[in-house]
């Protein structure tokens, strides 16, 4: 009986990881779209630093934003470098949640990447993190700039509860969200894809928004090692893809705001 059991959610895992893929498959823009833009990055302005939302630059709806997001020691900063091809464009510290600040970086005067304040593990006065909440909270929710949200997991590490709700209350904001799988030279090479792994934990959690609504596609997943230098293509092709859907529609990426949303309160910074 317990083989039988196997069997059969082992078959249900696997029906239920290509329906995913499926499903997957509509949500990601066509390449061929016809245009200028390209994956690389060259041009880099200087750092636009905001402690309060206000202080954000103004939304242009020309320039999509793009936001790096996740808990305070899983290698935000030295993504963002990676991926930017620099040594110092963002900060990086061995002690976890430097980066207290929204920082919106200008590229190639079309785009910004946005390195959001880390959660989880930050230190501080409790006024301080208080305003890191705030900020963070109000940037998901009222930015209408923000073309998608790039939630940063540690690869390396047992995935935890508090990343799984963090990117649940994402999704439940209405932001377009995908993950991004660091430190991924320190990954395990033994057991079941990290990549599945992460989506079968989305899948199956309490109240899973991606198991209950049709409508809700699991994100996609990019594996990366700032270390190893693998994976960047593949975001910064994302990236140039979500740009040129963004230019061939003639529109930015304006959210529809849900006054239901307001009231979730989003994994706290601490």
């Amino acid at each position: 009986g317990s083989v039988a059991g196997t069997v059969s959610f082992l078959l249900c895992t696997r029906r239920q990881r290509q329906q995913r893929r499926d499903r997957q498959v509509t949500q990601v823009p066509l390449s061929a779209v016809k245009s200028e833009i390209r994956p690389e990055i060259y041009r880099i302005g200087e750092a636009q630093r905001s402690f309060f939302y206000s202080q954000c630059p103004v939304e242009d709806l020309r320039k999509p934003e793009f936001a790096f997001f996740g808990q305070s020691n899983v290698g935000k900063s030295s993504m963002l470098n990676f991926l930017c091809n620099r040594r110092k464009l963002s900060t990086i510290s061995k002690h976890p949640g430097h980066t207290k600040l929204i920082h919106h970086f200008l590229c190639e005067n079309s785009f910004y990447l946005v390195d959001l304040p880390g959660t989880g593990q930050a230190k501080g006065a409790g006024r301080e993190l208080k305003q890191m909440t705030k900020i963070v909270t109000a940037y998901v929710r009222h930015r209408s700039t923000l073309a998608e949200l790039f939630y940063l997991v540690d690869g390396s590490a047992r995935f935890s509860n508090f990343d799984l709700q963090g990117i649940k209350w994402l999704v439940d904001s209405g932001v377009n969200l995908s993950v991004i799988l660091t430190k991924m030279d320190m990954a395990p090479s033994r057991g079941l894809d990290r990549a599945d792994e992460l989506l079968d934990l989305l899948y199956e959690m309490p109240e899973s928004p991606w198991r209950l609504k049709k409508d809700v596609a699991l994100p996609l997943v990019f594996k990366c090692s700032a270390k190893e230098r693998t994976g960047r293509e593949a975001v910064l092709e994302h990236i140039a893809d979500l740009r040129r859907a963004i230019v061939s529609q003639g529109r930015g990426s304006r959210k529809k705001k849900d006054k239901a949303l307001e009231s979730r309160e989003p994994p706290a910074i601490r």
